[in-house]
Formats: structure tokens, sequence, C-alpha cells
């Protein structure tokens, strides 16, 4: 499961409209505490292409032993 965090809201909502328009599966998240980010908003999927995300400034994290989300 891969955790991608946005600089900002808007960025992480058109990644959402991006997903929606390839059918991909995704979950809208509030951003973990744990995560280094200035946006609330976050998505989770399982899918290893990240093409969806574009131009966004986005981080990608994904779950360490620990249960830690830890950027990739």
């Amino acid at each position: 499961m891969y955790l991608v965090a946005f600089k900002s809201t808007q960025q992480g909502l058109l990644a959402e409209k991006r997903l929606k328009k390839i059918k991909r599966e995704y979950k809208i998240i509030p951003t973990p505490r744990d995560v280094d980010t200035s946006c609330s908003v976050s998505i989770l999927t399982d899918d290893k292409d990240m093409s969806w995300i574009g131009g966004a400034e986005a981080k990608i994290y994904l779950k360490n032993e620990a249960g830690k989300w830890e950027e990739r």
C-alpha cells in the first residue's frame, strides 16, 4: 500500500480527478500525523504506477515493519 501526500489540498484533489478518469482504485484519507507534508489530504493506493501524480508536488510513502510511514 502506498500513501501519496501532497503539498496542497488543490494538488491532491487534482490527482483524485486524474485517478477517477483513468479508473484506478484509491482511497482519500486524512494525512497521518507522522508524515511530513503541508496538506491534510492524502491518497492510498496499491497501484505502483504513479504517473497520475503528474507535476504535483507529492511525496510517496510505504509502511515499514514497525507500522510507520517512510518516504520512498
